[in-house]
């Protein structure tokens, strides 16, 4: 499939993007409430930052934003209309890459699932320092760059009504705020077990204006992963009694050596709240054992760790600049996701 390329060179900072403001104290999705959303001067301020940030977010090049052309189908030139046509098919293509959901423009679907395919096919390989990010081809980069340069570019013409639908910068908005809502205290409880935190992290645009930071979004994204899969981990483990037969027990899982007494600790103390039940003597004799908090998380370890490859390649596809990254300083830590926790300033 042909995708036209309509965008400068990329030359946002990858430090920038990752960092939070020290001017912000707290993370406002803590404090997003739905009533916010029915104040009208609170949606006024908003939606002004929120166009405001999507504009700076582009790079289009001032040829493809002629080309693209805000005037109507009626009064567009010959060039315009055959441009047109020519996203018209992509959509269309993209339509079947995605069945059965429903593709749209600003739809984050095949980029997400194309980072996930880039990251899964990297495991198992020698990293150097700048760890997943300098694995990355060339022809990868091209490519999530390109999807994701898209996603924005359509956002961008929503907000200028460049499209011709029905209140094309009023959706916009809406889905906005719909991210930012369900990544709110109100939501984020009850979603916990059935999201997919990465989706939503891609899929919740960044709006600085209004506090919205990525690093905020992020951080948020990888709690709810992180609490969503040692939910997994203890559910499985009670569900199958430890896995205590004749021939080995949870205990027989291999952990790294790196892995610290007080971390094995914490991990038996979120597993004892999140089982809540009595537990029987042989699986007393295991919880006991001193290597049941290492085998927790060890488990939690690998579940977290893709997220954050994921969530590194998404920021480096969002900003190529990494230069003022000093990835030596994490050089000196054993295990893959601390390093890219420090990196991320998660």
């Amino acid at each position: 499939m042909f995708i036209p390329i309509l965008w400068f060179n990329n030359n946002k900072s990858l430090k920038q993007f990752v960092s939070p403001y020290l001017s912000i104290q707290f993370n406002p999705l803590e404090a997003f409430k739905k009533s916010d959303i029915h104040d009208p001067d609170w949606i006024k301020k908003f939606t002004e930052a929120s166009n405001l940030d999507i504009q700076e977010a582009n790079i289009l090049s001032p040829s493809a934003v002629e080309m693209i052309g805000s005037s109507s189908t009626a009064n567009a030139t010959v060039n315009q209309q055959h441009f047109r046509m020519l996203l018209s098919n992509m959509f269309q293509i993209l339509s079947l890459l995605t069945f059965p959901q429903i593709f749209k423009a600003d739809s984050v679907h095949v980029l997400v699932n194309s980072i996930k395919s880039a990251e899964l096919s990297l495991r198992g390989t020698d990293a150097p320092e700048t760890l997943i990010l300098g694995q990355l081809s060339n022809n990868t980069l091209v490519n999530l760059r390109t999807l994701n340069e898209f996603r924005n570019t359509s956002l961008l013409m929503k907000i200028n009504n460049w499209i011709q639908a029905a209140n094309p910068k009023a959706d916009a908005h809406v889905k906005m705020l719909a991210g930012l809502l369900t990544l709110s205290p109100s939501s984020f409880s009850s979603s916990v077990l059935e999201r997919d935190f990465f989706e939503l992290l891609v899929n919740t645009f960044p709006l600085p204006r209004s506090g919205f930071l990525f690093h905020n979004i992020l951080k948020t994204c990888f709690v709810g992963h992180m609490m969503q899969s040692l939910y997994i981990i203890s559910t499985e483990i009670k569900k199958h009694d430890f896995y205590v037969n004749q021939d080995y027990t949870i205990l027989d899982i291999p952990f790294s050596s790196h892995i610290t007494g007080d971390d094995a600790s914490l991990a038996i103390k979120l597993f004892g709240k999140l089982i809540q039940r009595d537990v029987t003597s042989d699986e007393s004799a295991v919880i006991n054992d001193p290597k049941f908090g290492y085998a927790i998380y060890s488990m939690l370890l690998k579940s977290v760790t893709p997220f954050l490859r994921r969530a590194a390649i998404f920021a480096y596809v969002a900003c190529a600049q990494m230069d003022t990254i000093d990835f030596g300083k994490f050089s000196h830590m054993n295990f893959e996701s601390d390093k890219l926790n420090y990196a991320q300033d998660v």
